[in-house]
């Protein structure tokens, strides 16, 4: 049986975490714990990023756009992410094949609740 005793150290440490909580003898995940370990991955991939770009990180909320020319594709466990370059800071944005090809072009991005909607990027100098 390899693996079986570090299994009661994982489950512990996933309850330290606060990922999964202990309710009698079950074992219950948090609410969202896929997207709470997306968010402190991609918390530890920031200062590594904005170190060797040297630009500040800028992250996204919900319902707002992002623009920038899209710089890289960086591959995380949770996903591939589209570093978006906007010449002073970055975003990461879930990455989408419809935009594998754009690379080095403006894009601008917009994320709802999850859902991520590709468009294309206003060139800052036609924008009003």
């Amino acid at each position: 049986m390899t693996g079986a005793p570090a299994l009661p150290h994982c489950l512990e440490a996933l309850r330290r975490g606060g990922l999964l909580e202990r309710i009698y003898s079950q074992v219950v995940p948090m609410q969202n714990v896929l997207g709470t370990l997306r968010d402190q991955e991609l918390a530890d991939a920031v200062p590594g990023i904005a170190e060797k770009t040297n630009l500040l990180h800028r992250p996204t909320i919900d319902g707002v756009a992002v623009s920038g020319v899209y710089h890289a594709s960086i591959p995380l466990s949770s996903g591939r992410f589209a570093m978006l370059d906007d010449g002073i800071g970055f975003a990461l944005v879930p990455w989408r094949t419809v935009i594998d090809e754009r690379l080095g072009q403006e894009r601008s991005v917009v994320i709802d609740v999850g859902r991520v909607n590709w468009e294309p990027g206003q060139s800052r100098s036609t924008a009003k």
